[in-house]
């Protein structure tokens, strides 16, 4: 595992939530009634301006159609990226698992994590111990 792909791990749970929402906004917006101001004449005589209101549903289905499997195939490859880091997490030790969700998931500094950790932990040994263990896995 990359420290890298750690840190993506973020930006794919951050972006699942986003496309889920972008989502349900697309949805909501081909729900959404246009309303307009058009103007014409009286057909009869007098033939004089009028003005008329006019709504309606915007068909733009084509089109909310190919962004919904744009979103969804952005939200699939995050997904997997998201499952691949959680299914490797329960195979590192208890505590690196904390470390690494600590400061990667949690987003604490080297030396929050260290103070969580107790037992004499500086900033840099527990950077360096990810480090070691990264490079090994």
């Amino acid at each position: 595992m990359d420290k890298d792909i750690l840190v993506e791990y973020i930006d794919a749970c951050a972006l699942v939530t986003e496309t889920e929402q972008r989502i349900q906004m697309l949805k909501k917006k081909q729900e959404e009634l246009q309303t307009d101001r058009v103007t014409g004449s009286n057909p009869d005589f007098p033939f004089e301006e009028k003005s008329f209101k006019i709504q309606g549903l915007v068909s733009q289905l084509g089109e909310i159609e190919k962004q919904e499997k744009i979103l969804q195939t952005q939200m699939e490859s995050a997904q997997e990226l998201k499952n691949a880091v959680e299914v490797w997490l329960p195979s590192a030790p208890l505590q690196m698992q904390r470390i690494i969700r600590l400061r990667f998931f949690e987003k604490l500094s080297w030396w929050a994590v260290a103070d969580q950790l107790g037992k004499n932990h500086t900033g840099d040994s527990v950077r360096k111990k990810v480090e070691r263990f990264l490079k090994k896995n």
